[in-house]
């Protein structure tokens, strides 16, 4: 892949996965599961010890700092802010990764913050098929066939009485340029 231009996300490609599909997987022989977790092997097994991979955070923060930067999405908070100007106003300068806990954590805890998360995540990942009309009228939505006429009325010139004028070939017509289809390119 071609080096990204963007400073927050240089040196991160060694850590990002691409997405195969499960055809391509299933004919690369690939197993498709995940291998199963091995439980605790010390202490409670219900209890977790937590792990950090500081090289993994690192990139992870960049990741989140271009998410916040450029999509205006907290992570930590699990929310989008549409208006820039609102985020420092309701979060502060940034949210940022808890503390390690200080104890090891059950099983039952992780399941719980998983689940809890994954439900305020999931709507920022939703992807809308598509806009209503109002919506898209709202982004500056226009008629195609208005905007063509405005085309080929901006770029014709009556010189006489059934004379018209293209400034695009410099060609004359008898007819309007509506029936002069060689720029129909252009229009489009």
């Amino acid at each position: 892949s071609l080096p990204s231009q963007n400073p927050i996300l240089k040196n991160i490609t060694d850590y990002l996965i691409e997405e195969v599909s499960a055809e391509e997987e299933e004919l690369l022989g690939s197993s498709g599961g995940a291998p199963p977790e091995e439980p605790p092997k010390e202490g409670n097994p219900a209890e977790i010890n937590v792990e950090r991979d500081e090289k993994l955070i690192k990139v992870l923060d960049k990741l989140l700092l271009y998410l916040r930067i450029v999509h205006s999405l907290d992570y930590y908070n699990t929310c989008e802010y549409p208006n820039e100007d609102e985020m420092p106003n309701r979060c502060g300068i940034i949210h940022v990764r808890g503390p390690m806990p200080p104890n090891r954590i059950s099983h039952g805890e992780v399941l719980e913050w998983q689940k809890t998360f994954e439900e305020k995540l999931t709507p920022l990942l939703s992807v809308r098929e598509s806009l209503s009309e109002e919506e898209a009228q709202k982004m500056g939505r226009k008629d195609p066939e208005q905007e063509v006429e405005k085309f080929v009325t901006s770029n014709t010139q009556e010189l006489g009485k059934d004379k018209w004028l293209c400034p695009l070939s410099g060609k004359k017509f008898n007819e309007f340029v509506h029936t002069h289809r060689q720029h129909a390119r252009r229009e489009d």
